[in-house]
């Protein structure tokens, strides 16, 4: 019994040793196979060779020296130029074919770029060296000519869309033809390599529909008026191109409104310079409306007490020699009469100036106010006020200390819309005013002598447009003062066509966008400071 003990004992000792091995051994864990492989594939072989001549076949292949995977090679493919219809992909092990069912063009440079569309099947690094060139005649071009392209309107570089090259350089090409050359666009940069020598049109898209055709009134184009040259005397020319879209020019209502029985909007499809509106068989002694518009005239609020008790109307709306009748069935629509009158003021937030005005807005029109019914608190005391009206606005004509909160108070019956509704409870508004030495004043004298005659200046703070000057004069100085620290960008819009926005252009007419330009020093505004820029436009 004793030694059938020592038999459990060292059974039960040899198990926990090795036990005890086997665990440590675990803790150690599994190979781990060395540093990771970042090395990309390569090509080992290749038909035809790269920079190779006289190619006549329709298959190209590449052998690589480890196995690859093609996933998005065909996002990722270019052919330059292109080809009617894309090639067939095929990847068989370490082998990647690409076969044409047309025939390519005789003595014509080919560039093929795979992009990251070749990656090694384990680590999925992308293969290096994706640009594949050859020719089917009996030399390689070696001409090249390079860019930038912006977006005209902010002047940002872009990031989308091709540069298309054509060797026919009529106007109509682009909407008719796929272009003899292509580029990518990486970050407002792009270049051509392998061309002949010769005269080419040259045009960016951003291509909707993906038919390489400038076809569609939303795409997205830039274009060199005229033809430009690339011959070994004049290699590696440099370009700049500003796109934009070009907008419909048709006038039209593109919409129209009615929430509630005695406010109408229309909007329209581009600013409007003349308009007459009438209310079909009625006649009226005097204006049966009040009409605002918005900064940029494209929308109209039309706010009206005689449509009141009608159950439907009918508007003849003429604008810029065109003509349109709409029609509104006002039967089931709550009337405008029956909203409670709202009010907003632009004193909302922090950093507001003493020396800022007051401006009320109300949700509809005001036919008159009893001032005598507003009052402003101060931490100190009560005051009455006096008030103007501008337009819709109304504003309080009172000086302001700094560093103080206020509170308006309109009592009940203080103010009357044109459709008979009062404030019937006291309507109190907040806001408050800040320290002069936390605000700043930036003066703007600006230099446009070599820019175009007339202009728009905007002043941006940290993105945001605060300011929006129209610069009549080529030489001044614009002063914003008590304005918030911070950021600020400025920026200028050379105005051709006068109307006060940047406008776009039009291939068709070989007009180009109007030039933007950005302030390129940074200006960074301090609490208590008076800050000078000097902005001498050079273009």
């Amino acid at each position: 019994m004793f030694s059938k003990f020592l038999r459990n004992i060292h059974f039960i000792a040899f198990f926990t040793i090795t036990s005890v091995i086997l665990w440590g051994c675990g803790q150690r864990g599994a190979p781990s196979g060395g540093p990771r492989d970042i090395t990309p594939p390569e090509v080992v072989q290749s038909y035809p060779k790269k920079m190779g001549t006289n190619f006549k076949g329709s298959e190209i292949f590449w052998k690589f020296d480890e196995y690859v995977t093609n996933t998005g090679l065909a996002q990722e493919l270019l052919i330059s130029p292109p080809v009617n219809h894309p090639p067939s992909i095929k990847l068989i092990g370490k082998k990647l074919t690409l076969k044409f069912d047309t025939v390519l063009n005789e003595n014509t440079t080919y560039s093929i770029y795979l992009g990251k569309g070749i990656k090694d099947l384990n680590e999925g690094n992308p293969l290096e060296n994706n640009l594949f060139i050859f020719s089917t005649g009996d030399q390689i071009d070696s001409l090249s000519f390079h860019g930038e392209i912006y977006d005209g309107e902010t002047m940002q570089p872009m990031n989308e869309g091709m540069i298309h090259l054509y060797k026919e350089v009529d106007d109509s090409v682009p909407a008719q033809q796929i272009p003899s050359y292509f580029a990518k666009i990486n970050e407002g940069h792009f270049h051509f390599s392998n061309l002949s020598e010769g005269e080419y049109k040259l045009i960016a898209l951003v291509d909707n529909n993906g038919n390489y055709l400038y076809d569609l009134p939303n795409e997205k184009i830039a274009f060199v008026a005229e033809p430009i040259r690339v011959t070994e005397y004049q290699d590696s020319l440099e370009i700049v191109l500003k796109s934009f879209i070009t907008p419909d020019q048709r006038q039209f209502i593109s919409s129209k409104k009615c929430d509630f029985n005695g406010v109408i909007q229309l909007e329209f499809n581009q600013p409007v310079q003349k308009c007459n509106i009438e209310m079909m068989d009625h006649s009226f002694k005097k204006d049966w409306k009040i009409e605002q518009w918005n900064n940029t005239r494209n929308l109209l609020t039309i706010w009206s007490t005689e449509i009141l008790e009608q159950d439907s109307i009918h508007l003849l709306v003429s604008f810029d020699e065109e003509l349109d009748t709409i029609f509104f069935d006002l039967s089931k629509r709550k009337k405008i009469r029956d909203q409670p009158l709202t009010v907003e003021h632009n004193f909302e937030g922090l950093g507001n100036s003493y020396k800022k005005k007051l401006a009320l807005t109300f949700s509809q029109p005001i036919s008159s106010y009893d001032v005598s019914k507003f009052q402003l608190q101060n931490p100190y005391d009560t005051t009455n006020i006096q008030i103007s009206q501008e337009n819709e606005l109304l504003i309080v004509d009172e000086i302001f200390q700094e560093s103080t909160h206020y509170t308006l108070q309109l009592l009940p019956q203080a103010v009357k819309s044109i459709f008979d509704v009062y404030n019937t409870d006291t309507i109190s508004l907040h806001f408050s005013t800040t320290s002069t030495a936390s605000l700043g004043n930036l003066n703007i004298n600006y230099n446009f002598e070599q820019a175009n005659q007339h202009g728009v200046l905007q002043v941006y703070r940290e993105q945001k447009l605060i300011k929006e000057v129209k610069v009549l004069n080529q030489q001044g100085l614009v002063s914003l003062e008590g304005i918030q620290p911070g950021d600020y960008q400025l920026k200028y819009i050379s105005d051709w066509d006068n109307n006060g926005v940047w406008s776009a252009g039009n291939y068709w007419t070989k007009q180009q966008p109007e030039n933007v330009y950005w302030y390129s020093e940074p200006i960074n505004l301090r609490a208590n400071w008076d800050l000078d820029v000097n902005w001498q436009l050079i273009p």
